[in-house]
């Protein structure tokens, strides 16, 4: 049996291929990590909205009800009043957020914004 009755693939032809590969996985890679900081920006903002629902809830509940508004309540850190705002979300993610808000009393309600902390060490404000 002969060299030339084998059959496979040469020498160039694998360094092709690996060329290739190589060019795919270094377009692809960016790409991906865009992707995930994009999805945990997208995931924080959604978290933001959640928590701007449950204020204006609060909010509306409180003037129906004829009740003084504060927000947070009296003896209340404002992670505790997020947390009872938005207890109609599974866990409310808190981890990896560091809230910023303006009190509400009276007839002006309490606004929030956050900045969060990525996984890959960043931060977004998320207004």
């Amino acid at each position: 049996m002969s060299f030339k009755d084998q059959k496979g693939f040469t020498l160039i032809e694998l360094i092709v291929v690996l060329i290739i590969l190589g060019l795919l996985a270094a377009v692809a890679i960016p790409k991906y990590v865009d992707l995930r900081t994009e999805a945990e920006t997208q995931s924080a903002k959604a978290t933001v909205a959640g928590a701007r629902g449950g204020i204006t809830l609060d909010f509306a509940q409180k003037k129906l009800s004829n009740l003084t508004y504060n927000f947070p309540d009296t003896g209340e850190d404002i992670t505790t009043a997020l947390q009872r705002v938005m207890e109609g979300l599974k866990n409310p993610p808190m981890d990896g957020f560091t809230w910023k808000y303006v009190t509400g009393s009276g007839n002006t309600m309490a606004r929030v914004s956050a900045t969060l902390t990525t996984s890959g060490g960043g931060t977004r404000t998320i207004d």
